[in-house]
């Protein structure tokens, strides 16, 4: 041990000493004990495995989760949104007669699957279907339905609408109630440029209707069918008086048909100042057809 002089009053002390004993003063030689930080519990190595194990199963859960989302996603895809789309885009078609058999496949013998009035909606999927290409595969609108209509009763959406203002009233619509002397109305309004009593006021051709009635007590309407033109034809003659709906104008109109039911305009002529209804068609020898027309009313001569 050695004497060294104190550093504030000088006095010798030792120099082991830890504060002087004359004035006090500390000597420098305390070191106070250090406290160390406080340590986290180690994590034993079988628990750091299991803890990495989970999370790598978690990564896998979510991969798994995603890759079913993706599938899952490209099959709804697939399956529901785009046919849903391509129905919501695909044109729509009509049935024009008055009951139409939907059968289950493209021909006569199938089996009907559903028996669908006049005015019935459709999505055409296929069109010249079966041996005589004849059928439509479609899908009824209101019931998701689905088989094959024979094509030559369904028209598109602008001449069902056409054929359907062509009749005044429900009962010119009862009145003429085959598809062919209903094809031949449309055939000539589309021809003429006309369009109906449904349509607007604005139309080149001008507007035009049926006005057909009925009544059990004559042989007399403005309708007409019979064999005047071929008496050896399949189907007979049909006659119409169709009538301006601004100029209170008037024609008759004579429709002939072939073997496949298929109109042609045989004669018309200007009824404006003619009783109403017609009581009979005639043709000469030569080729000129002569109509008689009455004020008198009667049922029409159904086919």
């Amino acid at each position: 041990m050695a004497l060294v002089p104190c550093s504030s009053c000088g006095h010798l002390i030792s120099d082991k000493a830890l504060r002087c004993p004359k004035c006090k003063q500390p000597t420098g030689n305390y070191n106070p004990p250090q406290e160390d930080a406080p340590r986290k519990p180690r994590t034993p190595p079988s628990l750091l495995a299991k803890k990495r194990s989970g999370s790598q199963a978690g990564v896998v859960i979510v991969i798994v989760l995603l890759v079913l989302a993706a599938v899952g996603g490209g099959v709804y895809y697939k399956k529901v949104y785009l046919p849903e789309k391509k129905d919501a885009e695909a044109p729509r078609y009509y049935s024009f007669a008055n009951s139409l058999n939907m059968r289950e496949a493209p021909h006569a013998e199938s089996d009907v699957v559903e028996v669908l009035p006049y005015g019935t909606e459709f999505i055409e999927y296929d069109f010249a279907c079966g041996d005589d290409s004849g059928w439509s595969r479609v899908k009824v609108c209101s019931t998701a339905q689905e088989g094959y209509v024979y094509s030559d009763y369904i028209l598109d959406e602008h001449d069902f609408f056409l054929l359907n203002s062509i009749f005044a009233d429900s009962e010119s619509q009862d009145v003429i109630n085959t598809t062919r002397c209903r094809r031949a109305l449309l055939a000539y309004f589309i021809d003429k440029g006309y369009n109906g009593s449904m349509a607007g006021a604005d139309v080149e051709g001008g507007r035009w209707a049926v006005f057909c009635s009925k009544s059990p007590n004559s042989n007399y309407s403005n309708i007409y069918y019979g064999h005047v033109v071929n008496r050896d034809s399949k189907y007979e003659d049909f006659a119409v008086i169709i009538r301006d709906l601004e100029m209170d104008k008037k024609k008759l109109l004579l429709f002939t048909f072939d073997d496949a039911a298929t109109p042609t305009l045989y004669y018309e002529e200007d009824a404006t100042n003619k009783p109403l209804y017609i009581k009979s068609i005639t043709k000469t020898w030569s080729g000129r057809v002569n109509v008689s027309y009455t004020s008198y009313r009667g049922p029409v001569i159904s086919i």
